[in-house]
């Protein structure tokens, strides 16, 4: 039977970490970790920390209770885990002040996506947000100065496009979003958006020289975005990923409980964006996961759009399952079916038939003269049909489709890998 939402607060491990969101944690969570703490199961618990990212604030949550109320190894775990990050979020701080003088000094306007920022801004404490890639937003013009100064101060960037030909550079502009760059020595990954979502039309006109929030850090005002536009992209992003990671879910209450919110404004701003379905679907998984306290003015936007009845279903899968679960067909299917319902529009429908007609690799495996780029429309079932293929292979072990979720009345059916 496939898992749904409701099933998570049934499941011990799963409701105690859903009580570990908050970086200010309320007396209801505190005593919810408290009775929850009795027939934990430590390691199972580890793994789904460990698989959603979220090991600093979960750690920042349990460390406040007696000792002896968790496990002795789980809390060593954990408090290993977050001194961890810690070392994680000091060079991912140092590479992204480096980033940010690099742009600086020829004027390449820039600003954070996610990350350090927000964490610091919404959380109160950068580490207590799992520290990951640096997400860079240029505007597109800039492009090929950004990538150019990058890679001459040492960056190696994983998927170069000066040597694309001219209508496979379009073509990729068009349906890719970053560019992806190793740092020299470390090895930090760095993604370089020239838009901040795959889907071109989702916070399209997003105006870089209008976004006003600044991490301030060492000597820097470090650019990100404003308090609105990052919770669209938080919302947007995570809808993209159908929320697979709690760490996404677990931002929702920390940015939506920190600020005043003018609603009728922000939604009328998202709609602009054409992101208001990934805003509402966002809102709902905050009070459905978070027990986020919904406003009686968004109440009936709620009800309406109705998240449990159109998209609840696929997220518990993709929350619960393995990650290589999407790339079995029932994920594969399923996910574009998820995907489909947020398309508003004919542009929407051309850009995913566009990353299907071809792809990078279809340019690699078979180079052709640029005027003869037309043909790789043609060879697209074949290359398509072969990739799925490939996809089903490597995917055929998480078919077994293991949940990760074990309510009370269930035997544990093992845990997600990362």
């Amino acid at each position: 039977m496939s898992p749904n939402l409701d099933d998570l607060r049934a499941d011990r491990e799963y409701a105690l970490l859903l009580s570990c969101c908050r970086a200010h944690v309320r007396d209801a969570d505190t005593d919810a970790q408290r009775r929850l703490a009795a027939g934990l199961d430590g390691a199972r618990f580890l793994a789904l920390v460990e698989r959603h990212l979220v090991g600093p604030l979960v750690w920042h949550n349990l460390r406040q209770h007696p000792e002896g109320t968790f496990e002795p190894e789980l809390m060593a775990a954990l408090s290993a885990g977050y001194r961890e990050n810690a070392f994680s979020e000091l060079a991912v701080t140092g590479e992204t002040i480096k980033l940010h003088r690099l742009l600086s000094g020829p004027g390449i306007p820039h600003c954070i996506l996610k990350g350090l920022p927000v964490g610091q801004r919404y959380y109160g404490d950068a580490g207590l947000r799992q520290a990951g890639d640096i997400d860079l937003l240029i505007p597109a013009p800039m492009l090929a100065a950004a990538s150019h100064l990058l890679a001459g101060a040492g960056y190696r960037i994983s998927n170069p496009i000066e040597q694309l030909k001219p209508h496979q550079r379009s073509y990729f502009l068009f349906t890719d979003n970053q560019l992806e760059l190793q740092t020299p020595g470390s090895g930090s990954v760095i993604e370089l958006h020239w838009r901040p979502l795959q889907l071109p039309s989702t916070l399209a006109g997003l105006d870089l020289s209008r976004q006003t929030n600044r991490w301030a850090v060492a000597d820097c005002r470090i650019p990100f975005l404003d308090d609105e536009e990052t919770l669209l992209h938080l919302c947007a992003h995570g809808a993209k990923h159908a929320w697979y990671r709690m760490k996404w879910v677990f931002d929702l209450p920390n940015v939506l409980e920190s600020l005043e919110w003018d609603w009728p404004a922000l939604r009328e701003k998202a709609r602009r964006y054409r992101c208001e379905r990934e805003l509402l679907l966002g809102l709902a998984i905050a009070e459905q996961l978070s027990n986020w306290a919904v406003p009686a003015t968004v109440r009936p936007w709620l009800d309406e759009f109705d998240a449990p009845g159109k998209h609840f279903g696929f997220i518990a899968q993709a929350i619960t399952r393995p990650d290589r679960w999407m790339n079995t067909p029932a994920g594969i299917f399923k996910r574009n079916r998820y995907m489909a319902r947020f398309n508003d529009g004919l542009d929407c429908w051309a850009y995913h038939l566009a990353t299907v007609a071809t792809h990078r690799r279809d340019w690699e495996a078979l180079p052709l003269p640029d005027v003869l780029f037309p043909l790789y429309f043609l060879l697209s079932p074949f290359t398509n049909t072969w990739q799925l293929a490939r996809r089903f292979v490597t995917g055929l072990a998480g078919n077994a489709g293991a949940s990760g979720l074990a309510p009370a009345e269930r035997q544990s059916a093992g845990v997600p890998e990362r």
